[in-house]
């Protein structure tokens, strides 16, 4: 009798097993449950407190957070390294180029970023701003030749950097004119090859048409998913949708390049952040839910500790 029910059941197990792998990374609220990685943290303002990223990061499961610090309120990357010597397995170091070093092109600027890249002490360059919000200001051309040079400098290194750059095509002519998004991909991506980029925000914001096709064609391009929690019709092609899922398109795209996506909070560890971040990973983790396991992990935090350890 056990000879002959035996392998019935095991079959019967291992079909039900094959179901289960290929369902969503679900925990019992339909959301992600895993360990997270925030691959898109800033201190911004006087009133920032790094010590509450520490905490809400601990009430949230996520177990590092990279920092770029922002100009207002005097933030240095002196103090992403403090901060780093008082929790050293929880914080990852930035070099910071929203200062007004790179908004305004200063040459020495980019001699001090050699010097902290060779340091060591780093792990990061970013947030590189190129243009930002819809009608922001341009910082630097896209085929900048200090934008190359930046590029140079992650090559050398071995360090990630984080491009900002919403070329936002849908909402200025002036964009389609120029032809700046295109520009920005063939002139500052094609020269970066050996450079590990990663394009924030959905990589500018694309659709995935257009993220698909910079995925194929750069294997060194990677996209942050920061913002996700911003309201979708503020933005010009959506991420998420409605209950918080990533739209079919975009699921399908993350499932096809499972490694080359990375989630973010974007918090600025002002008291509103803070306040907002509970509800912001939140959004993350019901997005990630929808994701198979093994890809839900990857983007989750494998891919991001795959960053800061390539050299």
């Amino acid at each position: 009798m056990w000879i002959t029910m035996k392998p019935a059941l095991f079959f019967v197990a291992l079909l039900a097993g094959a179901v289960f792998i290929e369902q969503p990374a679900l925990a019992q609220s339909g959301k992600y449950s895993g360990v997270i990685s925030d691959g898109h943290g800033h201190f911004k303002g006087r009133n920032a407190n790094p010590d509450g990223t520490i905490a809400a990061m601990d009430r949230n499961n996520i177990d590092k957070v990279v920092i770029w610090v922002k100009q207002q309120g005097g933030w240095k990357d002196k103090d992403t390294l403090a901060f780093h010597a008082k929790y050293p397995d929880r914080v990852v170091s930035g070099v910071a180029f929203q200062q007004k070093g790179w908004s305004k092109q200063r040459s020495e600027f980019l001699r001090e970023v050699r010097q902290k890249a060779a340091s060591g002490k780093f792990k990061w360059l970013g947030e590189v701003s190129v243009r930002g919000k819809i009608g922001g200001k341009l910082h630097s051309p896209p085929d900048s030749p200090r934008l190359r040079q930046v590029l140079d400098i992650a090559a050398e290194s071995g360090l990630p950097v984080t491009f900002h750059h919403n070329p936002y095509r849908r909402h200025a002519k002036s964009f389609e004119r120029t032809g700046e998004y295109e520009t920005f991909i063939e002139a500052t991506l094609a020269y970066g090859t050996d450079a590990t980029i990663v394009w924030a925000h959905w990589c500018g914001l694309s659709n995935p048409e257009e993220a698909r096709m910079l995925l194929k064609r750069f294997a060194n391009l990677h996209c942050d998913l920061a913002w996700l929690h911003n309201p979708q019709d503020s933005v010009p092609n959506s991420l998420i949708g409605d209950e918080n899922r990533f739209l079919p398109a975009w699921k399908a795209l993350i499932e096809e390049f499972p490694d080359r996506f990375i989630v973010g909070v974007d918090s600025s560890a002002t008291p509103s952040h803070l306040m907002e971040y509970d509800s912001w990973v939140d959004k993350i983790r019901t997005a990630l839910g929808g994701l198979r396991p093994k890809t839900a992990r990857l983007v989750a935090t494998e891919n991001f500790h795959r960053l800061i350890g390539a050299k």
